[in-house]
């Protein structure tokens, strides 16, 4: 997941561990995986294997997040 501008450019200053934003009660990575059409996400991420290694980076990864306030 990738934030876009209203111009439709991806985001140039992207970090998948900013939180806020772009993304509400979250970041990148916590909307990259969505509860539900589990087949569809993995088909997605180029199947069931690679899903789970990509969910195996998120849990990994250390909670370093960058908070990002929207006012700013």
């Amino acid at each position: 997941m990738r934030p876009k501008s209203r111009g439709g450019q991806f985001d140039g200053n992207f970090a998948p561990n900013r939180w806020g934003g772009s993304f509400t009660e979250g970041s990148a990575w916590h909307h990259s995986f969505p509860p539900f059409a589990v087949d569809e996400l993995a088909r997605l991420h180029g199947g069931k294997e690679k899903l789970l290694r990509k969910l195996h980076e998120m849990l990994e990864t250390p909670g370093t997040f960058q908070v990002r306030n929207k006012m700013a």
